[in-house]
């Protein structure tokens, strides 16, 4: 019996900086590049001669809303 997994495995280099919006709230925006990424099916992601499927580099931004009460 098989029990390979799908991994997708990625890379990311990140930059952000956190707003404070008073009353508790805060605004964290960030923005970086994914690289590296892959994704492939093994019993573990440290396996070795497996065919693996190459994505491409992608850019990310995000935004997040935090309420400390």
């Amino acid at each position: 019996m098989r029990t390979d997994r799908l991994v997708f495995d990625r890379r990311q280099a990140l930059a952000g900086v956190r707003l404070s919006l008073g009353g508790g709230a805060s605004l964290d925006l960030s923005g970086g590049l994914e690289f590296g990424r892959r994704i492939f099916e093994a019993r573990d992601a440290n396996r070795s001669g497996v065919p693996k499927a190459a994505l491409a580099n992608v850019g990310v931004l995000a935004a997040r809303l935090s309420w400390r009460l």
